[in-house]
């Protein structure tokens, strides 16, 4: 018995040392090497799970309580001599950390600087900004947690700053990662109205550049109590040029914007006011859909039920928000998206695969509804709760002069389940969408009487700033030549008719851009400042939400 007791016990504890083996970089000769970037912070992930204390023994750090358990670094000093490290908290990571940089080599090193909790990425987080280094010599990084009784990832990145103020320190984010930004109390630098408010609180940048090309929007998650958040964006970094997409001091998704392939992006979060302590704003910037892959939107874009871009397309998958492996989620408010198609004589059909929403009376918990149009009040298709796996495939066409199909769902607080395949195609068709887009605007001059009709959104879409979808649209072009003021003034010829509009300053639709101007459910008159001498084109887009069968309006454009 005492035998087998003791080979028990051997194994444990050999079980115990093979599942905490160190981590590569657990002494100075064998520090990862961190690559320097240009002006942004680049995190990459790391952890220090078995971390042991370095041999040889280095000179102490400091600072930072340092019981053992470091992990090392290197980098080479850029021209400049300056650098910043700074570090975060990833999910369920390591939330107190130190740091410390030493010059030498690994047998004979000299400490340069230690830091505690100087980041403004969490209250116990290091942040070291060191200038005055050797270019080209290389420098040591040693990171440890504050007490040694705390083990898990941490993010780390280093950079040289190339701008100032704000821009000396800018986050690099992708695209479906959520970013924290943590403002401390005090005055911000550039006191800037990016949304027509003065943010007199610290400013925090982070950058993006997009892999593919299209309007996009931005989610935020959270945000402290009380806080009214500045969020703008701009392709370079300075105190002008920023185009806002939000003031707000809730949760919610904003935009539509466009952004370009290969572009980086600034995205600028400023708070009002300088705080009395600490806030905190979450957010994410969502991922262009590609590959024909489409997921239904849990919430609306600024406050409306339209919780994406209207797609054109002939081919693609539909599914919930949880895509084809996860439920779909809670509390979706009735929010919709409309599919088009892009070619003139085809209409869109959908083939349901696999359906399964939570069964209730009436479907007034949750429900998925399809609609025979591009907008939420188009005639009703199907709707339906429950699972209906042994009925599918099922097939639903679009029979509406657009050739469109809208998809609705709402989900109440409890209970979700798999959720929708859908497959979405074309069909031949004598009745849907003609080329109704800007490639084939009517030119105009003056005032105007228009009658017109409109089948539908066209075979391309337009979505960014202040126009969040296409319905039923007719598109104008017009010439400014000289500078000045411009009214422009929309008139139903019948009462109760809405109409809506958005004007862009561009002489190509492929490059639209945002709207300068735009109406969507406001009285449709703007007074526009032209401020180009030379002659400019604008392209005007009217639509409603109904369709337009030899409607007509009076278009007034002066110049004061």
């Amino acid at each position: 018995m005492k035998k087998y007791l003791l080979i028990t016990i051997v194994f444990i504890v050999a079980f115990c040392i093979s599942g905490y083996s160190q981590p590569a970089n657990d002494n100075c000769v064998n520090a990862i090497t961190l690559n320097v970037g240009n002006n942004v912070c680049n995190f990459s992930t790391y952890t220090n799970v078995g971390a042991t204390a370095s041999t040889p023994v280095p000179p102490a750090p400091g600072c930072g309580n340092y019981l053992g358990g470091d992990v090392w670094f290197k980098f080479t000093v850029p021209a400049s001599g300056h650098v910043i490290i700074d570090t975060r908290t990833p999910s369920g990571g390591v939330q107190d950390l130190a740091m410390a940089i030493y010059s030498g080599t690994c047998s004979s090193l000299t400490l340069i600087e230690c830091d505690d909790d100087d980041s403004d990425n969490g209250t116990y987080m290091p942040k070291i900004d060191r200038s005055g280094l050797t270019p080209g010599s290389t420098v040591y990084i040693r990171v440890w947690e504050y007490g040694n009784n705390d083990f898990g990832s941490f993010e780390i990145c280093i950079f040289e700053p190339s701008g100032t103020g704000p821009c000396s320190n800018v986050t690099a984010m992708n695209c479906g990662a959520i970013q924290t930004a943590t403002i401390t109390t005090g005055l911000g630098e550039w006191n800037t109205p990016y949304c027509g408010t003065a943010a007199t609180g610290k400013e925090k940048i982070f950058a993006y550049t997009p892999t593919e090309t299209g309007a996009t929007t931005l989610t935020v998650t959270s945000i402290t109590a009380s806080t009214n958040a500045n969020i703008a964006y701009n392709t370079n970094c300075g105190t002008t040029g920023w185009t806002c997409i939000a003031r707000t001091n809730a949760t919610g998704t904003y935009g539509p914007f466009n952004l370009e392939a290969g572009i980086t992006y600034y995205f600028i979060i400023d708070l009002e006011g300088i705080g009395t302590a600490t806030r905190e704003i979450q957010f994410y910037i969502s991922c262009l859909e590609s590959g024909g892959t489409y997921k239904h939107p849990t919430q609306g874009i600024q406050g409306t039920f339209n919780g994406a871009c209207m797609v054109n397309t002939s081919s693609g998958t539909y599914t919930d928000d949880g895509g084809l492996s996860n439920p779909y989620s809670n509390n979706i408010n009735s929010i919709y998206r409309t599919f088009c198609p892009d070619q003139p004589g085809k209409a869109l059909q959908a083939t349901i695969h696999s359906l399964n929403i939570e069964l209730s009376t009436g479907c007034e918990n949750d429900a998925l509804i399809i609609r025979d149009g591009p907008t939420q009040g188009s005639p009703m298709l199907w709707g339906g709760c429950g699972n209906w796996n042994t009925d599918c495939p099922m097939t639903f066409k679009a029979t509406n002069s657009s050739g469109c199909l809208t998809f609705t769902f709402w989900s109440n607080a409890s209970v979700v389940t798999e959720g929708w395949n859908i497959t979405l195609s074309t069909y031949d068709t004598t009745i849907a969408q003609t080329t109704n887009d800007c490639t084939s605007a009517t030119a105009i001059c003056g005032a105007t009487n228009l009658s017109a009709a409109s089948p539908g959104p066209g075979l391309t879409s337009t979505c960014g700033g202040c126009n969040l979808s296409e319905n039923f649209s007719n598109w104008y072009l017009f010439e400014i030549t000289e500078s000045g003021k411009m009214a422009l003034d929309i008139k139903p010829q019948k009462f109760f008719e809405d109409y809506d509009f958005a004007l862009y300053k561009s002489d190509n639709c492929n490059a639209l851009g945002d709207p300068v101007r735009c109406s969507y459910a406001m009285a449709p008159t703007y007074a526009y400042q032209i401020l180009r001498q030379q002659t400019t084109h604008h392209v005007l887009l009217v639509f409603n939400l109904a369709p337009l069968t030899m409607k007509t309006i009076k278009v007034l454009l002066d110049t004061m």
